[in-house]
């Protein structure tokens, strides 16, 4: 079995060691494709027996489809040495595909020229490279459908993806994936650069809140954040960027601050007496013009109750109110009572109070209000009625004020309406305030408003549509009171209050809820999400064919219930766990579990798999706290890994019962990777042996020549063989040893590793040179003998004649001797 084209080369199973690769090799016949020698590997990882294989062709090992291909192939590498020709399927026994990285070389095999064929197992990094794909891609649709403004740039400031939401936000209506961010927003500020090139640095930034123009002119607040991502090595790939238009809160709060200052001016400046009282009767707070009905200052009165300057006659009914308040059986009240003035005088006041509660729905304080009425009191009593009417309507506004009457007519309208429905104050006066309502919600409010006007002082709120000046719809939450019967009113006041942004912003949470949803549902892993207590919620279908359940039904129960259905052990050391150690009770006991690698056997059902676990307690602020677990079936991983470890396992066995020492250089012949079986010859350590360090190992009246026939070899690309002695670590000695390797080239003829072995033959040496001394022994001896000496063989030729046999035959040794 020879290379073509090389005289006298050694067997390939010499010289690239054909049956202990841990790689498949087989070679077969140019003509006819038979295959005529495979080797262990072959056997182990394809399933069929080696006669089997050799009763078949190389183009049954692989798709029909792909047999022009390899004729294309074998006709251009014709008379080539060993090379790579790429990536190839080929099919098991089983029927099952793998794909490999083939090595073709040319040989002479049996006297038939033939093709010796390496093929190297890449199924997995074809899967990772696979998986890669998938996950760059989930990545950049998780980008572009997330509900927030993200965008990812790489260290050029280039867009690689880029959410919907960004798009909107910044009023985007082009594609700009692999545009620069500068280019597209060519009047950033400078400092925004700046924190651009800090986060590339590996800084994480972010802002509450920071003004930003956009190109239309229109101004936005926005709080982003800024983070650099990384490479798989670690390295800073760029940065992502997330922003949140705050602008409606920003202007939110802007319009919460001037509320407040215009209710500290309102306040102190009232013409009116103001004060919040707490529930006891003590002044909590009183504003000046309180102050100058009563002729205390504001620390006199804070430090007295409104009981203390009550008139004797009015306290009782005073109290009384107060007590109906805090008892909810109203919600405010107004009179007209008596103060005694500092100076003992009687003031006339009217008084309004109504009671806030806290969140827990407590009483809180009450706020009176209080106006000097004195001598007016009759004169002025229509324009005190006129003003209670007010009250009555605007005390529990949210917003917007409407007064109808019992036929559902507009007779007032408060000025804030404008920015609710967009009409002028008492524009829509006289109108039906039916006409307002969305057709779909007309019937159902119709119903609600006939109930309310039947009860008087009942309550009804709700939530429906509304319909604008310019025809748009607004979400408004109605609260209707029934103040038909009330002579200061006459009518049902309605608060209207905007809730069309947190309906927007429900629908999109909606939404997202619905996205993630079916996000979770086509994951290809499993996840289960548990209660606090144990109790399994919910399956994705993906956990479910893991465990082999084909409902959600069949499965929500307490974990500890499956006992009777698995069986649970660790995979690396066998045990069977408890249900108190599996990772639903480790996550609820408040531990992290991260790839926990466990063997689940389903008891009913006969099979076992290896299954991968991780997870946490997620912790909510609104909401029950819940168990999160991630399921992965890695059975064909860990299956494949164990097959792994047995190959190599055995590939070491062949490496140690061999006597060759086995060796691999870079194309310029430096030892690029440890080499175990140099450095357990020859006691040399990596470092000592990496690079031309080997050199240092041949004794040096050989180095020079060795050097030489290396250099020679490597330059024309040619089989390299040499003699030489060579430090052997074990008996402290240099030992005589032979050296070949071959060169290992890809489909250009290039050069990309050297495969060669030093082979032990001081013993032989040793063992030729003694035959040497006693054939000189014996050359002295005979010549010097009297007689006639010869040997011949059994073909009747001469082996030896010493010179006397010469001298009586008259024969010169040359005319003698074969």
């Amino acid at each position: 079995m020879k290379r073509s084209g090389e005289e006298g080369g050694g067997r390939v199973a010499d010289g690239l060691f054909f049956e202990a690769n841990p790689n498949p090799m087989f070679i077969f016949a140019e003509d006819g494709l038979a295959i005529l020698a495979v080797n262990e590997a072959m056997v182990d990882q394809y399933g069929w027996s080696r006669d089997e294989l050799l009763r078949m062709k190389a183009t049954d090992l692989r798709p029909p489809e792909e047999t022009p291909r390899l004729l294309a192939v074998l006709e251009k590498q014709r008379g080539s040495r060993a090379c790579s020709v790429g990536d190839w399927r080929h099919w098991r026994k089983d029927g099952s595909r793998i794909d490999v990285e083939v090595t073709i070389s040319c040989l002479e095999y049996d006297g038939r020229e033939a093709r010796l064929v390496m093929a190297a197992d890449i199924t997995r990094r074809k899967r990772a490279e696979d998986a890669l794909r998938q996950s760059e891609e989930q990545l950049r649709l998780f980008i572009r459908y997330a509900p927030a403004a993200i965008a990812m740039f790489d260290r050029g400031m280039r867009y690689l993806a880029v959410s919907r939401r960004w798009l909107e936000d910044y009023g985007i209506d082009e594609d700009i994936v692999g545009r620069d961010h500068y280019d597209v927003f060519p009047g950033i500020p400078p400092h925004w650069k700046e924190m651009h090139e800090r986060a590339m640095e590996g800084e994480s930034l972010h802002s509450d809140g920071e003004r930003f123009v956009r190109d239309d002119g229109r101004q936005l607040w926005l709080k982003w954040e800024l983070l650099p991502w990384r490479d798989a090595d670690g390295r800073i790939g760029g940065i992502l960027v997330a922003t949140e238009d705050i602008t409606s809160r920003r202007e939110a709060e802007d319009a919460l601050r001037e509320s407040e200052r215009r209710f500290r001016g309102t306040f102190e400046n009232a013409a009116v007496g103001i004060a919040h009282v707490a529930p006891d009767g003590t002044w909590l707070r009183v504003n000046h013009k309180l102050c100058e009905i009563v002729g205390y200052s504001r620390g006199e009165l804070l430090a007295r109750s409104f009981g203390d300057i009550t008139h004797p006659d009015d306290l009782q009914t005073d109290w009384e109110n107060a007590r109906r308040t805090l008892d909810g059986e109203i919600d405010s009240y107004s009179s007209e009572k008596r103060y005694i003035h500092k100076d003992g005088s009687i003031r006339w006041i009217s008084l309004n109070v109504s009671l806030v509660r806290d969140a827990a729905g407590e009483p809180d304080y009450f706020i009176s209000v209080m106006r000097d009425i004195g001598a007016r009191k009759r004169a002025e009593r229509k324009l005190a009625d006129r003003e209670r009417r007010y009250r009555a309507m605007t005390e529990k506004a949210a917003e917007d004020v409407i007064l109808l009457d019992a036929d559902g007519t507009i007779v007032f309208e408060s000025p804030n309406e404008t920015s609710l429905l967009g009409y002028g104050a008492g524009e829509q006066t006289g109108a039906n305030g039916f006409s307002l309502i969305h057709l779909d919600d007309l019937a159902r409010t119709r119903e609600q408003f006939a109930r309310l006007a039947r009860f008087p002082g009942a309550t009804e709120q709700g939530e429906i549509r509304m319909i604008r000046k310019d025809g748009s719809i607004n979400w408004v939450h109605y609260y209707a009171t029934n103040l038909l019967d009330d002579p200061a009113v006459g009518g049902i006041v309605l608060n209207l209050h905007n809730i069309t942004e947190r309906r927007r912003a429900e629908d999109a949470l909606r939404e997202s809820e619905r996205r993630l949803a079916a996000v979770v549902e086509h994951l290809s892993e499993g996840l289960v999400l548990g209660d606090s207590k144990g109790n399994l919620t919910h399956w994705n279908p993906a956990a479910l064919s893991i465990f082999g359940y084909a409902s959600q039904e069949e499965c929500l129960r307490k974990s500890s219930e499956f006992a009777d259905t698995f069986e649970v052990r660790d995979l690396h050391h066998d045990a069977l766990l408890p249900t108190a150690e599996w990772p639903l009770a480790r996550i609820l006991r408040g531990e992290e579990v991260k790839e926990l690698e466990l063997r689940i056997r389903r008891k009913d059902q006969g099979w076992e798999r290896h299954i991968s676990y991780s997870g946490t307690m997620v912790h909510q602020v609104e909401g029950p706290d819940f168990a999160f677990v991630s399921t992965t079936d890695i059975t064909e991983r860990a299956q494949a890994e164990a097959a792994l470890r047995e190959s190599e396992e055995r590939f070491r066995t062949l490496v140690s019962v061999i006597t060759d020492i086995p060796w691999t250089t870079d194309p310029d012949g430096r030892f690029a990777a440890p080499q175990d079986a140099w450095s357990d010859y020859t006691g040399q350590n990596w470092e000592q042996l990496r690079g031309f360090g080997w050199i240092q190992a041949i004794h040096p009246d050989d180095r020079d020549r060795i050097g030489q026939t290396w250099f020679h070899a490597r330059q024309s690309k040619v089989l390299y063989e040499a003699e030489g002695r060579i430090w052997h670590a074990r008996s402290r000695s240099f030992r005589h040893f032979e050296a070949r390797a071959v060169p290992i080239v890809d489909v250009d003829g290039k050069v990309i590793e050297w495969v060669g072995t030093c082979t032990d033959v001081h013993e032989r040496k040793l063992a030729e040179s003694r035959i040497r001394e006693r054939e000189a022994m014996l050359s002295i001896l005979t010549d010097h003998a009297d007689v006639g000496m010869v040997m011949i063989t059994r073909e009747h030729r001469y082996a030896f004649a010493n010179s006397a046999y010469r001298r009586i035959h008259g024969m010169a040794e040359r005319d003698l001797v074969g």
